[in-house]
C-alpha cells in the first residue's frame, strides 16, 4: 500500500452555514496564486492523454475553486522540451497511475482532488503551429 501522506479530512466535516467558512490554505496564505493559477481536477487530468493541452486550451469544466477541505497535489518534473513538458507522453502513464491512487483513497470522502501542474495552471506559449500566442493578460499571469 502506498502512503500518500494526506490526512483523512472530508468535506462532510465542513462547518455549518452559521459557522465561519474557511478558505483553502493556499487562498489564505498565497491569495495571488489562488487568484491567478488554475488548478485542474485530478479526475479531468487523468483523462487528458497525450500531449497534455495548454492551460488556455482546456475547457473550464476541467478547473474548479478550491474549498478548505479539498486536496491540492503539486506535480513537478523536468521539461524534456522548451515548448512542452511531455509532448510524447513519457510522463503521462506514471503520473496517471499515481493520481489514480489518490483518487481511490478519496473517492467516498467528498474531498475534491486538484493538481497544480504548471503547464495546466498558467497560460503557455504555443507548441503547435496553429496555436495562438499568449494574450497580454495571459503574459501578465505568466
Amino acid at each position: 500500500e502506498i502512503d500518500v501522506g494526506l490526512d483523512s479530512e472530508t468535506c462532510n466535516d465542513m462547518p455549518s452555514v452559521t459557522e465561519t467558512v474557511r478558505k483553502h490554505p493556499l487562498e489564505e496564505n498565497v491569495p495571488r496564486a489562488a487568484e491567478t493559477m488554475r488548478f485542474i481536477r485530478v479526475s479531468e487530468l487523468i483523462k487528458l492523454g497525450c500531449p497534455i493541452p495548454r492551460c488556455q486550451d482546456l475547457p473550464d469544466k476541467c478547473f474548479g475553486k478550491l474549498r478548505s477541505c479539498d486536496k491540492l497535489i503539486a506535480i513537478s518534473h523536468g521539461w524534456r522540451f522548451q515548448m512542452h513538458p511531455d509532448p510524447y507522453g513519457a510522463e503521462i502513464e506514471p503520473m496517471t497511475q499515481l493520481l489514480q491512487v489518490f483518487e481511490e483513497r478519496y473517492r467516498e470522502s467528498g474531498v475534491e482532488l486538484y493538481a497544480f501542474l504548471d503547464y495546466t495552471a498558467i497560460p503557455q506559449r504555443p507548441f503547435l503551429p496553429d496555436q495562438a500566442e499568449r494574450t497580454e493578460e495571459e503574459n501578465d499571469i505568466f
